[in-house]
């Protein structure tokens, strides 16, 4: 009777071991941070991609799946600059819209000239004035059929003061004003021309 007991209690114990390891197991596709570069600071995951604070526009750029954390860092970088470029396009895209608007051009050829206009202009654009403030990077474990595999998810926050984002745009209104030219395509390039003096008029006045 002991012994029937004893094998009871036994295979009772074995039993919830077994649950208990499988219950461990990892899950495919299940992912866990195993390493960081720091201390995770509040924009790393806040809802907006930029923000402003007085000392500048602020931008966070991420990658994530990379497998060579130097790599990763400069592509999180390049994300952000690329954040700041098409947040000053998006801008001269309305801006300039309302201006070719009021001139000779008609809103079918102004839809066309301002898409194709920041199409053109969006990877001439010189950004001054850059820094990257911040930068923090997470290593991460994934399970997968063939094991375990490690990746970093990468993040930068990068700097632009107010004047260097308002001179690029007038930077900007010249590529289009450029391209207007060289189409020969003179009502834009005057619509170009006057947002391009409007925004210049912005700057100086700047305090």
């Amino acid at each position: 009777m002991l012994k029937r007991r004893l094998r009871h209690l036994l295979l009772c114990a074995g039993v919830l071991t077994l649950a208990g390891c499988l219950a461990q197991s990892p899950k495919l596709g299940e992912e866990k941070v195993v390493e960081r570069s720091g201390k995770k600071g509040g924009w790393v995951d806040a809802r907006e991609d930029s923000f402003k604070k007085k000392n500048g526009i602020f931008y966070r750029g991420m990658v994530k799946g990379v497998q060579d954390l130097t790599l990763g860092r400069r592509q999180a970088e390049a994300d952000a600059r690329k954040k700041i470029v098409e947040s000053i396009l998006l801008l001269i895209q309305t801006e300039y819209r309302d201006s070719a608007i009021g001139s000779n051009l008609s809103p079918l050829d102004v839809g066309k000239h301002v898409e194709d206009a920041v199409a053109w202009s969006s990877g001439r654009l010189n950004l001054s004035g850059v820094q990257t403030v911040e930068s923090y990077w997470e290593k991460v474990s994934t399970v997968t059929y063939g094991g375990v595999e490690y990746s970093y998810n990468c993040y930068a926050l990068v700097r632009i003061e107010e004047g260097d984002y308002a001179r690029a745009r007038v930077e900007a209104m010249n590529k289009i004003a450029e391209q207007a030219r060289a189409e020969s395509n003179r009502a834009a390039e005057e619509a170009a021309a006057g947002l391009k003096s409007r925004l210049e008029d912005e700057e100086q006045a700047r305090p």
